[in-house]
């Protein structure tokens, strides 16, 4: 029996499973609290923006801990929702800062 294709399909297949790029996300303030992590690893997809990548966090964690005016950081500046992100950056989410 040959086994050439198949041992060819599992590496296809590893090598898709390797090809995922992934990010490590920072938390901050009363979200890196309530979620009980400092960071978390996740999996970017092609051309993600920091709008998608939001998106994906409320369907991990919930909306309440992601509302809309949650801050974002990339590269230590804030990011508008359009913005690219890549495995590279540094990014971070904050709840919005209130003073008195």
């Amino acid at each position: 029996m040959n086994l050439t294709p198949l041992i060819i399909l599992a590496i296809g297949k590893w090598s898709r499973l390797v090809d995922k790029e992934y990010m490590k996300i920072y938390y901050f303030a009363s979200l890196k609290e309530v979620l009980k992590m400092s960071s978390e690893e996740v999996t970017l997809s092609a051309n993600m923006t920091v709008a998608q990548l939001r998106e994906k966090l409320v369907d991990k964690h919930g909306e309440r801990h992601f509302p809309e005016n949650i801050l974002c950081a990339v590269n230590q500046e804030i990011a508008h929702d359009n913005l690219i992100v890549n495995g590279t950056d540094e990014v971070a989410f904050y709840p919005p800062v209130t003073g008195g």
